[in-house]
């Protein structure tokens, strides 16, 4: 439970999660018991009000925890969630956990916890919205509470356990090790270095099913069996995480993808062009694809089952990997669509995108953007401009066009002539789609190019007043920006920088 906490609010300490999924923990020991009266959840127990709404049974809250645990049957899909050529232990009874008995019994009901959540000394995780749901009462103020869900920027890279730091403890209680590590997700682990791990894991990978985060910790108890035993060779880490890597490309990129469609208001438009360029197809096959592909993310990104990715991925592999379009991809398209269904997207996910310049489209007149016959006028646009623009990161591209379509929004919903509006913001227009151009230009170039090479060609390249600073500002967008997993949220204070200060020349 720890890493579904740390995953709702990353912004929490370490100190704070524990306290919530201690709670829980406290709650299903004493409400999810056969005898339990039915009344417990409400009126009897501690209860995480922060989290969850209080009028379901802990039954249902608590199963939810636990579901991802079971054995995932979709082909292929079994080896991300359980690990290559490994057995995946399936525990699921709540009575097999552990308990640190540090705390008398606490009979506390759900509006006492509601309201210990709004103090000022609350021990919860803290959010920006909070006072909203403290200012109303009762059953709304809970409701209120359990929808709440804070996102923060890219946090550093994590620092994983050295073999000998995993060795260490694996070594005094290979038995407590393992039980610890099987129940990772929860906060019963009383070995600080690793409880604390999965918390930084979890917050990490915030926009995913918890399901996979509990995978990793199964492949850390494995690498700890295998690893540290005296006669295990001195490369048997390396060979463990080498025999990983399937499952640690593929948790990099659905953590990228699911971030994406998490924090990127448009992100089914910046698909649309992504996928075109991509595949150099036509606006409306490219549509269908980012369409598909967007409504399994929304379905499944903040679930806790990792099932739900894997049956839409493996569905989005045979849209993608039609035989209608297959023979005339790349060869390099070809072979991605040869593997297996989630290592088909992780594959195509790093071939390169080519600009559609040349592409057949009929253009979209600015000053049709708002005809009513044609709805999808605006969607048309920005993917003609979009495919243009290769080398821009997915967020970047998504970012920018959204900022066009809220203008162009704002035109076809004004209550005067929708033609002269488009045509005053006309200028604006051209602006935005410029800055989408330069920031493909410079990042074609940063990948070209050494960063001491990059920061000189910009700054030789932003001259006028204010040189110094706008050109520090182009390298800071290349640097966070322009490779394609970039953080979403970084990226959109990056480019919300007022688009004139950044192309002024």
């Amino acid at each position: 439970m720890t890493a579904a906490y740390s995953q709702k609010f990353p912004n929490g300490t370490f100190e704070e999660v524990s306290c919530v999924a201690d709670e829980m923990m406290k709650l299903a020991e004493k409400c999810c018991q056969d005898d339990a009266n039915p009344d417990c959840y409400d009126k009897g127990t501690v209860v995480p009000a922060l989290f969850r709404s209080l009028t379901r049974s802990c039954r249902v809250i608590l199963g939810s925890f636990l579901t991802f645990l079971k054995i995932i049957d979709a082909p292929r899909g079994r080896e991300h969630l359980q690990g290559a050529q490994h057995p995946f232990l399936v525990l699921t009874n709540h009575k097999n956990l552990e308990y640190q008995d540090n705390d008398k019994d606490i009979h506390t009901t759900a509006t006492e916890i509601s309201e210990k959540s709004c103090g000022k000394n609350s021990p919860f995780p803290k959010h920006p919205d909070i006072e909203q749901c403290c200012s109303v009462q009762g059953h709304e103020r809970k409701l209120c509470l359990a929808t709440l869900r804070y996102s923060t920027d890219k946090l550093p890279s994590l620092l994983e356990p050295t073999p000998e730091e995993i060795c260490t403890q694996y070594t005094q209680d290979p038995d407590a090790f393992a039980l610890r590590h099987v129940f990772y997700v929860t906060s019963v682990i009383t070995n600080p270095l690793y409880s604390r791990y999965v918390y930084e894991f979890a917050r990490r990978h915030r926009s995913i099913p918890a399901g996979f985060v509990f995978n990793t910790t199964q492949n850390h108890v494995r690498m700890a069996k295998n690893c540290c035993s005296p006669t295990a060779s001195n490369p048997c880490f390396f060979k463990e995480r080498y025999q990983q890597r399937s499952s640690t490309i593929f948790l990099r990129f659905l953590s990228n993808v699911c971030n994406n469609q998490v924090n990127l208001k448009s992100h089914q438009t910046g698909l649309t062009a992504f996928f075109g360029s991509l595949l150099r197809v036509p606006f409306e096959e490219a549509l269908a694809i980012a369409k598909h592909f967007q409504s399994g993310l929304a379905k499944c990104c903040l679930q806790l089952q990792p099932q739900c990715v894997i049956e839409e991925f493996t569905s989005f592999q045979k849209v993608l990997c039609k035989e209608s379009i297959l023979g005339t991809m790349s060869k390099e398209f070809q072979g991605c669509c040869s593997k297996a269904p989630l290592d088909t997207l992780t594959c195509v996910d790093n071939l390169k995108r080519e600009s559609l310049k040349s592409l057949n489209m009929t253009q979209v007149p600015m000053v049709e953007l708002c005809e009513k016959d044609r709805p999808d006028n605006t969607d048309r646009y920005l993917f003609q401009i979009g495919v243009k623009h290769a080398s821009v990161s997915l967020p970047v591209l998504t970012i920018i066009q959204d900022q066009i379509k809220s203008t162009v929004a704002a035109c076809c919903s004004a209550p005067d002539n929708t033609a002269t509006c488009l045509k005053e913001k006309e200028s604006k227009l051209e602006k935005t789609a410029a800055l989408l151009a330069k920031t493909d230009a410079f990042c074609s170039q940063y990948f070209k190019l050494e960063l001491p090479a990059f920061k000189t060609m910009v700054q030789r390249e932003v001259q006028g007043e204010g040189a110094e600073s706008r050109a520090q500002a182009w390298v800071e967008l290349a640097t966070a920006c322009c490779t394609q997993h970039s953080p979403a949220q970084q990226c959109q204070k990056l480019v919300s920088q007022t688009p004139l200060a950044l192309t002024q020349q």
